[in-house]
């Protein structure tokens, strides 16, 4: 895993992952049978149970849905 390997971050309500230029890339797996998609230097929307892969650590993603106005009841 690099030092500085990939940034997660929100845009329009999604959650994104760009991979920094890292040496070995970042591995993205969806679903229990997908062989997965490498992440070099571009960008992607995460979904829920995606699964990324940094060196040998593994990250499962958990996407929950927020109602907006659940923020502004005082």
């Amino acid at each position: 895993m690099s030092e500085k390997h990939c940034l997660i971050y929100a845009e329009n309500g999604a959650a994104c992952i760009y991979d920094l230029n890292s040496g070995n890339g970042t591995f993205i797996k969806r679903g229990r049978f997908d062989k997965g998609f490498m992440l070099n230097g571009s960008s992607c929307v995460l979904e829920d149970n995606d699964e990324i892969i940094l060196g040998q650590s593994c990250l499962k993603i958990k996407i929950f849905k927020v109602e907006a106005d659940l923020f502004d009841q005082r």
